[in-house]
């Protein structure tokens, strides 16, 4: 379902990765330690989902659900399949 991606980003690094998706470059897999402050002003907000076990809460960061693309939207489905599993 990824391979048909053209435009794919990848950071090794949790600002930059939220910083990519606050500039509405895309999603974000994240934790609350990391991307709190954003939800709670609302900058982000957490897609409906599973939360993933663990020491830490990852959530799948978006600014905005109404206007994502196709491959965001492919990317998440697939992210929600993984983090079923």
């Amino acid at each position: 379902m990824l391979d048909d991606l053209d435009n794919q980003l990848f950071f090794n690094r949790t600002h930059l990765c939220i910083d990519a998706t606050l500039r509405g470059l895309g999603i974000a897999i994240g934790d609350h330690l990391s991307c709190g402050e954003h939800l709670r002003s609302g900058r982000l907000f957490q897609l409906p989902g599973p939360v993933l076990p663990g020491r830490e809460q990852y959530h799948l960061l978006t600014p905005d659900t109404t206007h994502l693309s196709r491959p965001v939207r492919q990317m998440r489905d697939w992210l929600r399949k993984a983090a079923q599993k």
